[in-house]
């Protein structure tokens, strides 16, 4: 894995850790309601693994954000399109 993506998933994992601890989930909960193992899960948070698709649809639909949301730290696409 190169650098550039390297980064990409460190950011990405920040991003989960950051809404699961706002949501007052531990990774044991957040894994058990995205259906995920909990070593799995510590891993996409520390940037040590590269979520599928599906992944990231399970996370973002256990955490109740968008896929944008997650990827953006949180952040909707309606506040980025109410900026323009």
């Amino acid at each position: 894995m190169t650098n550039h993506f390297r980064k990409d998933l460190d950011a990405l994992g920040q991003n989960i850790r950051t809404i699961r601890e706002k949501k007052g989930l531990s990774q044991e909960s957040l894994s058990f309601k995205a259906d995920l193992h909990r070593t799995y899960l510590s891993q996409l948070e520390s940037g040590q693994r590269n979520p599928s698709y599906t992944t990231l649809l399970k996370l973002a639909n256990a955490l109740s954000v968008s896929i944008f949301e997650l990827i953006n730290g949180g952040i909707k696409e309606s506040d980025i399109e109410n900026q323009e």
